[in-house]
Formats: C-alpha cells, structure tokens, sequence
C-alpha cells in the first residue's frame, strides 16, 4: 500500500531529474522548476516507493484569481509504477483537499498528442471544454489551438468537484 504525502522541495532533485524520461523523453523538465516544490507543497503530493524514492506526483494549486477553481498544473507517474492507480489516488487526495478550502471545480490541460493524459483524465470523470463552450470526452476533443503560445495547443479538461460529478455532454 502506497501513502499519500505532502510534495517538498527535496522531492525536486529526484523528478526532475527523471521527468524527461517518465514522459519518453518529450522536454518536460523545463515546466516544472524547483518553486513548484518550494511555493506549491500545501496542496501538491507525492507517492514514494519503499526505498523513499518519488514515483508519482501532482503538482496543484488553488487560483488566486478565482479561488473556486483549483489547478493540477503537472502529474506524473513512473512508467515502471502506471496501473496501480496511484494517479487516481493523488487526484483524489488533491480533490479532497481542495474541495475542504472551498473549490467546486479542478481545471488541468494536456497536450493533444498525450492520449494517455487524455484516457486518464476521462477515466476520472474530466471533461474537455471545447472553443464553443460544449463539453465533450477528452478522447473526443478538438485542442485549443495556441492555447500557451504559438504551436502550443493544448486540451482544457474541467471537473466539477467532486470528482466523481460530470459536465454535461453535448450532442
């Protein structure tokens, strides 16, 4: 049985130095610096195996602009660890938190070409907000085309919390 534990800055020498790889070796390390660890942990998690060693983690946080929403700005397993839910867990757990400092929905993005983050993400009950304002099934979306930044589209999946409450879908 793996514990849930609050996410620290001494977690961050040990993913970033595997996040390249735990994502086949797409460029990720640049999107999670080190103040994700130190400014982020009250509401960020890690699993670790029983050597002490980080193999999932959730990177989240509540928007200071509309502090109903919370935000999983990252989530990472190792691939050597996938199938075991501890994804599931850690959303959970940051729902759970989240959900008791007074947000009513989790908003997350992904790349369209991540169809595991988008099979993921579905199977927890996310949905994808589509250019329109329609919601659909992550596997079924259109991206946001330049969502963060020229050739950079991204899929917008929103939850209401909690998790298990699903957008209506259209058409």
């Amino acid at each position: 049985m793996y514990k849930v534990a609050q996410l620290h800055d001494d977690d961050f020498p040990y993913i970033s130095q595997r996040l390249d790889s735990w994502w086949g070796g797409r460029n990720m390390a640049a999107m999670l610096p080190r103040l994700w660890f130190k400014d982020f942990s009250r509401t960020s998690f890690v699993i670790k195996n029983p050597a002490g060693n980080p193999i999932a983690f959730l990177v989240g946080y509540i928007s200071p602009q509309d502090p109903a929403k919370g935000y999983v700005h990252f989530i990472g397993v190792d691939p050597d660890y996938r199938k075991a839910g501890l994804g599931r867990k850690l959303y959970e757990n940051f729902s759970a938190k989240v959900e008791a400092l007074g947000v009513t929905r989790i908003e997350a993005v992904t790349s369209p070409v991540n169809t595991t983050s988008l099979g993921f993400h579905e199977s927890l009950g996310l949905m994808a907000r589509q250019s329109d304002g329609a919601y659909v099934y992550p596997s079924q979306s259109e991206p946001l085309i330049d969502f963060d930044g020229t050739g950079e589209d991204r899929v917008l999946m929103v939850c209401q919390l909690p998790l298990s409450r699903k957008y209506e879908v259209k058409g």
